[in-house]
Parts: C-alpha cells; sequence; structure tokens
C-alpha cells in the first residue's frame, strides 16, 4: 500500500480551516487530524506555512485536442496549466475539436484525452437536430452530459429549436439528464415558449408533475 502523509498544512475544510495532518492512502485521503498521524511506512511531505486544498474542478473547458486546431492548445498543455493552478479535473466541451456527436467521436477524443492528459477529465457530449438518436450511445460510452445551441453555431453543429429540444429529452428520459434542466428551459422560454411547456409536460413522468403540483 502507497502511503502519503502531508504534515503541518493548513487544511481547508468545507466549514474551517485546521492545522494538521493528511494521510493518503493508494491515491484516495484516508485520514486527516489536528494531531499528529503516525508517519509509519509514509512518504511525508512537509507542508508548514503552506495551505492544502481540495483539487478544483473545471467543468467548462474548449480544448482544441484532437483537431485541426490542436496547434492551439493540446491534452498535454491544457492539462499540465490545469494543474499548476490547482486544477486536478477538466470536463471538456464537445467543441471546438471535433464535434462530439456521436461514440465514435467520443472514443476518439477520449483516447486522446487518456494519453495525454495529467490530470483527470470527463467529456461533455453535443446534443443537435442530427444526432438525436445518439444520444443513448453516448450516454453509455461516459458521456456527462450535452451541450446545445439556441442560436447558431456551426454548419456541423446546428441550431437546436425547441421541437428537438422537446424530442432530444425524450430520448434522455430513461437516461441520467437531470430534469432540472427541462424545468430551466421552460422557464427560459416563457415568452415564445407555451408549445416547450405543452410538449415537456406530455413526457414529464408522472412523479414529476406531482412533484411540481401538476
Amino acid at each position: 500500500m502507497k502511503k502519503t502523509l502531508i504534515q503541518n498544512g493548513n487544511i481547508v475544510l468545507e466549514d474551517q480551516m485546521i492545522q494538521g495532518d493528511l494521510l493518503i492512502e493508494n491515491g484516495k485521503i484516508a485520514q486527516i487530524s489536528d494531531s499528529p498521524i503516525d508517519t509509519d511506512g509514509c512518504e511525508v511531505i512537509q507542508a508548514a506555512g503552506k495551505m492544502i486544498l481540495p483539487g478544483m474542478i473545471d467543468t467548462h473547458a474548449h480544448l482544441s485536442d484532437p483537431g485541426p486546431y490542436n496547434y492551439r492548445e493540446d491534452w498535454l498543455c491544457a492539462s499540465k496549466s490545469a494543474a499548476s493552478g490547482g486544477i486536478t479535473t477538466i470536463v471538456d466541451m464537445p467543441l471546438p475539436s471535433i464535434s462530439v456527436l456521436d461514440k465514435e467521436r467520443f472514443d476518439m477524443k477520449r483516447e486522446v484525452a487518456e494519453a495525454h492528459s495529467v490530470v483527470d477529465f470527463a467529456l461533455w457530449g453535443g446534443a443537435c437536430p442530427k444526432n438525436i438518436d445518439k444520444i443513448e450511445e453516448l450516454d453509455e460510452a461516459g458521456c456527462v452530459g450535452y451541450k446545445s445551441f439556441m442560436c447558431f453555431a456551426t454548419d456541423e453543429y446546428p441550431q437546436m429549436t425547441d421541437g428537438y429540444m422537446v424530442e432530444a429529452l425524450k430520448s434522455c428520459i430513461v437516461r441520467t439528464v437531470c430534469w432540472r434542466f427541462m424545468r430551466k428551459m421552460q422557464r427560459l422560454h416563457r415568452w415564445a415558449a407555451t408549445g416547450f411547456r405543452l410538449n415537456t409536460a406530455r413526457i414529464m413522468p408522472a412523479s414529476m408533475k406531482h412533484a411540481r403540483g401538476g
């Protein structure tokens, strides 16, 4: 078992900061204490006068790798930059690199990230009129969320109008998409959303209708 002990640091917790030790076993935090932790079998890192903070998560990154623009920033460069700033997880958007609209492109991006990223990562997928039938396979591949444009983006990544949005949500209903997203979309579209609200009401589970008093 690999054990690393960080000693005498200022440990930032959810609701307070303490001076103490932090023990890591096999890559996971095993103990936090304001009293000395036994150093037996540990690699010891002295952190007196330093802050010990949780790694940050960047949920909205736009890397250009793989793709024709990766000379701007590839996974190695981006992940090293993230790590130097305390970011230990990148969640990459589905463009401007190859538009991640199906499993083949998702796997292509994941393989590049696995080969070159020095931090943890996750990947967004795209949702647009031409790939609604691909949302399920993206979810099974490990996609953590979907990005749509309600205005023009690119020819390859066309605008998602209200009707197509409803169809996309239908395909996600048995998957992992958060229903809060649907509720937010209803509120955003109230200025011209009568049809949107009617259609989402038709596909919303009975439990959700009951929860909102519908």
